[in-house]
């Protein structure tokens, strides 16, 4: 149902349109519903006939991967669920990049802002003023030298036109700015402020937390890098995770011993999830989903390190929707579009 339902909610609320009937939109999405059950059965069907690109290692092998063979020997599967997992892997590496974007530039904008906090909306108001008056003092000028009775140029026309329409764009930006400052939650900000910044610390603190345990992560398979079919599943951790660290540090809440699961000790002492064995058989088997994941995982922290340094050289956010000329221009046709009497 999970294929079959959240497709159609995300198609029928992907139309922008409102004035489209319902039954049209509900039309629209069972369309596009159709043809992504289609392209799931592809996957599947491809899924079939991808050939197995790894096999287990036999039983006189003395690398590694002897300790962890019982994994994969335990939780086999056949063609079928091979060709299923096959086409839910395809759709979540999809689904991976666009959260690589943007959760690689959210997670650490979002604190940032948090904390840097908006703009002054005096100064951004005094600013918007003082442009204002100089547009206008620019045209003043222009209508003073070319009196009515007296034909104006096309190239002074045009530079009149263009900046009456600065004009007209700060003048909105202007109204916007005054109704900020005469809002509630503005006159507030001196409450709401300290826990913004609080808050902003905490997730930035818990985005580097993951970003550099990611990092050590990366690196640690680069340095025990034997091929991509065990990228996953190593054994040798030459440095240490932050996050399993914070974990086993806040875990501490008896007096058992607690016993690390590596792939040394046997299934009784040490059992894996069922996710954890359908991500370890199935990267080993189809190798390249797993070195897709693994590149995508660098990219997350290149985006994450340049989304950084992006917020912080950059200015503080503006209080309000910032004008344009191109929207003003684009906001006057709609409302000329708009019939007179509904």
């Amino acid at each position: 149902m999970a294929f079959l339902i959240n497709p159609f909610l995300f198609f029928y609320y992907e139309e922008k349109e409102e004035q489209i009937e319902t039954s049209k939109r509900i039309r629209s999405a069972i369309k596009w519903t159709i043809g992504f059950l289609i392209f799931l059965i592809i996957l599947i069907i491809l899924g079939i006939f991808v050939p197995q690109l790894a096999t287990l290692p036999s039983d006189n092998s003395t690398s590694e991967w002897d300790h962890v063979k019982y994994l994969i020997d335990h939780f086999d599967s056949s063609r079928v669920e091979d060709s299923i997992s096959f086409a839910i892997f395809t759709l979540s590496i999809i689904g991976f990049i666009l959260l690589t974007i943007y959760t690689g530039y959210g997670s650490i904008a979002c604190p940032i802002s948090l904390i840097r906090g908006k703009r002054s909306a005096r100064l951004q108001q005094a600013t918007i003023e003082e442009q204002r008056i100089e547009i206008q003092n620019q045209i003043r000028i222009l209508k003073t030298r070319y009196p009515r009775h007296v034909p104006m140029p096309a190239n002074e026309k045009r530079k009149l036109a263009e900046l009456e329409q600065q004009d007209a764009a700060l003048c909105r930006n202007q109204e916007s700015i005054i109704t900020v400052r005469q809002s509630f939650c503005f006159k507030c900000r001196y409450i709401y402020r300290p826990i913004q910044i609080i808050l902003g610390g905490f997730l930035c603190f818990l985005a580097i937390l993951i970003f550099i345990s990611l990092l050590l992560s990366n690196i640690n398979k680069c340095i025990n890098f034997v091929n991509f079919k065990q990228i996953f599943a190593q054994g040798n951790q030459t440095l240490p995770n932050p996050i399993d660290l914070v974990f086993i540090w806040t875990g501490k809440n008896g007096t058992i011993i607690v016993e690390p699961c590596t792939q040394f000790v046997t299934t009784d002492q040490c059992q894996m999830t069922v996710m954890g064995r359908i991500i370890l058989r199935f990267f080993y088997k189809v190798w390249f989903f797993g070195a897709i994941y693994f590149c995508l995982s660098w990219l997350f922290l290149l985006i994450f390190a340049g989304s950084f340094i992006l917020k912080l050289i950059r200015n503080r956010e503006s209080n309000i929707h910032e004008y344009t000329v191109e929207s003003v221009l684009e906001n006057d046709d709609e409302n000329e579009d708009e019939p007179l009497i509904e």
